[in-house]
């Protein structure tokens, strides 16, 4: 009887853990407990160049200041965000950026017409930027005015439908805004922590990465619980 009863007691433990997230369309995902390994069996593993693993929102995260994790580019357009998309993490900064600090992107190098894109974190906002051929400083669309503290962990996210972006912070939708151009092929690897801009002290903990624009009805979509 009490093995029946633990057998069952596993099982719910098990379905509870897989139901906490969708894995409908989902690319990547790295939990960042001691490794940058994809959880999600994709085979996207990441490479960590400096962070070290400490303390985060869900068990461990990485704690990063001017270095990343390189999670690869293996048939050189993953992760280009051509069709619909939704990027998810937890996020504790420990120093403001000056202007913007990138969480997660692709990134062929400096220069103004350079193919990039990436998701940041501004002083008073969350934000994507776009850069490449033609678009001469790149374009950006933002949350509109966000508050983030020190020391704090939020969660915050961006789904890309068509050329509309939706930001969340900790579940709740903050703003809508447009990039009414095409994401450009950036034939480099995914980044995490630092991307384009020199980077400041922070910990991440639990990227996730959708091929698709996850519906705010889905459970734990935009607010990923532990």
């Amino acid at each position: 009887m009490k093995k029946k009863v633990l057998y069952a007691l596993v099982i719910f433990i098990s379905t509870t853990a897989t139901a906490q997230y969708p894995t409908d369309s989902l690319q990547a995902y790295y939990p960042l407990d001691g490794n940058a390994d994809d959880a999600s069996m994709n085979g996207f593993d990441g490479v960590v160049n400096g962070p070290v693993p400490e303390s985060g929102m869900c068990s461990m995260g990485y704690g990063f200041s001017d270095d990343h994790i390189d999670c690869g580019d293996p048939t050189g357009n993953e992760f280009d965000l051509v069709d619909d998309a939704t990027l998810a993490l937890w996020v504790k900064l420990r120093s403001a950026p000056a202007t913007y600090y990138t969480l997660v992107g692709k990134d062929v190098g400096p220069g103004q017409s350079l193919e990039k894109w990436f998701f940041a974190m501004n002083t008073d906002s969350l934000s994507f930027h776009v850069n490449g051929p033609g678009l001469v400083g790149g374009l950006w669309c933002s949350s509109g005015t966000q508050s983030f503290g020190l020391d704090t962990f939020y969660h915050v996210a961006v789904t890309k439908q068509g050329d509309q972006y939706d930001f969340f912070v900790n579940g709740v939708h903050v703003g809508t805004d447009a990039l009414p151009v095409n994401l450009p092929d950036v034939t480099a690897p995914l980044k995490m922590g630092r991307v384009d801009n020199p980077g400041v002290d922070h910990v991440l903990d639990e990227v996730f990465i959708y091929n698709r624009a996850l519906s705010p009805a889905e459970p734990d979509l935009h607010h990923r619980h532990c």
